[in-house]
């Protein structure tokens, strides 16, 4: 029997909360690509399995997942982001306050950067590190924060993370009992539910970038991004090619695509998409595609914008409702039916 959640009491997989359970032919597999000892693999459902024999808990596939299915009791990344700034320590290390820094994703990088005048990772010790096999984690580490900065220079905030490469001595054991006490007494006094909303369809880490932003929409310089980036997309739909059929609406995973109440509207927010591609992939007429453009308001404050609005016509052949394009009287089921059965309507005296 397969199990939708999974331990190995201290890495926790919730197969729930996986793309794959979402859609079934999503192909997300970020967690299993990374993992050094192959201890993820899909099972015959097509959901993966956690093989707690072969993980060592080095936490790389927590900041690859997307929608947090992969969470671990042994250091939260987001808390950590927000207790970090109040500390006088910049560096990040593996050997010193964290575990290793692909626990860290995109969003946390930006976060970071946004909420501290400096940030320095440690890579030196990547280099012959066990986890760190053909350099996959470390190739990783360095692109999630090589788009970090890139975002933080787009928006002109003249902040960067830097990385350091030189091996320096720390004092790991200290440090990381000092801010285990701290992001303790974080939860105990504030409590992660009220800083986050934990039953959102949006990921924590997502929420934690939103509230970034907010604390500095205002000294931001730019705030209309001309480009793309891996974590989230400013989507679009041709008119002309959706059916209004629904099913982008209903496979969305964190509700970034909704209906207008009488659905004629489709309506669309960057804060809540988190680029998983099931829109695109679910949609029958290939209608959806992206621009090359984030707006920072509309996306810190949650604003939906409206896609698309059709005009509802009543086909004259099956007399039900369509989204009517120009000024078709007949919806494109019945037209392709008397196109596909053309020879089921000639007379016989025509024949």
């Amino acid at each position: 029997m397969f199990n939708a959640l999974q331990s190995n009491g201290t890495l926790h997989l919730d197969n729930l909360k996986c793309l794959r359970a979402a859609y079934l032919y999503n192909t997300c597999s970020h967690c299993a690509q990374l993992c050094p000892t192959n201890a993820l693999t899909l099972a015959n459902n097509q959901r993966f399995a956690l093989d707690t024999q072969k993980c060592i808990n080095c936490n790389a596939c927590v900041g690859v997942c997307p929608t947090e299915a992969m969470t671990t009791t042994s250091f939260d990344p987001t808390i950590f982001t927000l207790t970090f700034s109040a500390t006088d320590e910049k560096l990040l290390s593996c050997k010193k306050n964290t575990p290793c820094l692909r626990i860290f994703n995109v969003e946390h990088w930006i976060a970071l950067g946004l909420r501290n005048e400096a940030v320095v990772c440690d890579m030196a010790h990547c280099e012959g590190c066990e986890i760190n096999r053909d350099n996959t984690i470390s190739t990783a580490i360095v692109q999630s924060i090589d788009e970090a900065n890139q975002f933080l220079d787009s928006i002109g905030t003249n902040k960067a993370i830097t990385k350091r490469y030189e091996k320096i001595e720390t004092g790991r054991r200290e440090l990381l009992k000092r801010f285990a006490k701290e992001v303790h007494e974080l939860r105990e006094d504030i409590g992660i539910d009220e800083i986050f909303d934990t039953h959102s369809p949006l990921p924590v880490h997502r929420q934690l970038l939103l509230n970034s932003l907010k604390k500095q929409i205002e000294s931001i310089p730019t705030q209309r991004v001309q480009r793309a980036f891996s974590f989230t997309q400013n989507k679009t739909i041709t008119f002309e090619r959706c059916d209004n059929c629904g099913d982008c609406v209903q496979f969305c995973p964190t509700h970034a695509l909704r209906y207008s109440d009488d659905r004629t509207k489709i309506f669309f927010a960057t804060t809540q998409c988190i680029a998983c591609g099931i829109c695109d992939d679910i949609c029958k007429p290939k209608a959806f595609g992206a621009k090359e453009e984030l707006d920072l308001v509309s996306m810190a404050f949650g604003r939906f914008e409206t896609l698309i609005e059709h005009h509802f016509e009543i086909c004259s052949e099956c007399k039900v409702s369509f989204p009517q394009k120009h000024n078709e009287t007949i919806c494109n089921r019945c037209r392709d039916f008397v196109e596909q059965n053309a020879s089921l309507f000639v007379m016989a005296r025509d024949m």
